[in-house]
């Protein structure tokens, strides 16, 4: 007897992101996860990566390849212009194969996406869910300083936040922060974190003959390196500690040059370094640096906070009060938490770090892990995933 399908009784994923397998980045990452965790009949991956050819990863996920010519181009508006082309050719092919059913999934990257994907919610009524890992454009805001012009399209874009039926804020700040500023209801609004990854192991608890304060990741300005670095110029008993920093970025350059410039000869700049190699980077360590610059609360949550607190790191951060990382050294003791308004006992407690001993680093790096544990492993986290 034939049996006939009907494919728009079977249940479909559209999920949309830039960035997606094969490239290594975090982000590339976890939407190649969540992705795999989606509880769906059919999956189609509308990204940016290179593949050698639209790539069918298993018998349910499907990608396409949307082709970028400037990706590499340090001219900002040929960046954008490509970014406009890949939300233009989504666009498109949503307007043509969206079936009654069907399901979008996307990240917020790039932020073009978001105008044409509240087109595509009016047009074809499909359930629309996003996942925020920035909010655009209120970081750059941040970073910028406000203008008209930015405010104009704050205002814009606050109505393309309203368009989904679920936003997935990766932390408790964030869902706060987009329910206030983009007068969202909070039940709209589902927190879900990120993850460690599954082959990190907890570490052993080092000691050395000074303290090693290690930070991994972009050097940018979202950090707050800048008024990091004008204290760190200030500390005078520098004996008994050394900053390690693994990555690149915009203030990678300038930054080296107050090492030499002020003769910080505890303070080492180790380049780059492949996702995989991040374990053996951070064995060299007793206390993880998280930092982000005043402002950041609500507008995002490092992805690798998970990955040291799996490890069994403690946590240096300085940031804004109230924020998810803040909330958990302040919850669980897995750390010690600065405001950048605290600069005088922050700077106390470099200068004293000394009388930091290795039993309490172990206790509040235990604490981490067991956090991580209970928490943030990969199978709690994306199994929130299927429910959506």
């Amino acid at each position: 007897k034939k049996i006939i399908i009907d494919l728009n009784k079977k249940k479909k994923f559209w999920v949309i992101s830039n960035i997606y397998f094969p490239n290594k980045t975090s982000t590339a990452h976890i939407l190649t996860k969540i992705t795999e965790s989606l509880d769906s009949d059919i999956i189609t991956v509308l990204t940016s990566s290179k593949q050698k050819k639209n790539l069918i990863l298993n018998s349910s996920i499907k990608v396409i390849s949307i082709k970028q010519f400037f990706s590499k181009s340090n001219n900002l508006f040929l960046r954008l212009f490509d970014d406009f082309l890949f939300s233009l050719s989504v666009f498109v092919i949503l307007i043509i194969n969206l079936r009654v059913n069907d399901r979008i999934f996307s990240v917020t990257n790039p932020p073009l996406i978001l105008p044409f994907l509240y087109l595509i919610k009016k047009l074809k009524k499909a359930k629309y869910i996003l996942l925020v890992h920035d909010v655009f454009p209120d970081n750059l805001i941040l970073l910028k300083g406000s203008n008209l012009i930015l405010e104009k399209v704050k205002k814009i874009y606050n109505k393309f936040y309203i368009s989904p039926d679920i936003i997935i804020a990766i932390g408790n700040d964030m869902k706060n922060y987009i329910s206030k500023s983009k007068k969202i209801p909070q039940h709209k609004i589902k927190v879900i974190s990120n993850w460690f990854d599954n082959e990190i192991k907890k570490i052993p608890n080092n000691k050395y003959e000074k303290i090693k304060i290690s930070y991994s990741g972009n050097i940018g300005r979202m950090q707050g390196f800048e008024s990091l670095f004008e204290l760190i110029k200030k500390i005078k008993n520098k004996e008994n500690l050394i900053f390690d920093f693994y990555g690149t970025g915009p203030l990678h350059k300038n930054l080296i040059n107050e090492v030499k410039i002020n003769n910080l000869n505890f303070v080492n700049f180790h380049g780059s370094f492949k996702r995989e190699s991040q374990l053996e980077i951070l064995k060299k360590t007793n206390i993880a640096l998280v930092c982000l610059r005043k402002g950041m609360i609500g507008l995002g949550v490092p992805s690798k906070v998970y990955n040291l607190m799996a490890l069994g790191l403690p946590i240096l951060y300085i940031g804004d009060k109230k924020s998810e990382i803040d909330n958990y050294i302040k919850e669980f003791d897995i750390g010690w938490s600065f405001n950048w308004s605290e600069r005088n006992e922050l700077l106390d407690f470099l200068e004293n770090i000394h009388n930091v001993n290795f039993k309490l680093i172990k206790i509040k790096g235990d604490n981490a892990h067991h956090l991580a544990i209970k928490k943030f492993s990969e199978r709690l986290v994306l199994n929130k995933y299927k429910s959506i």
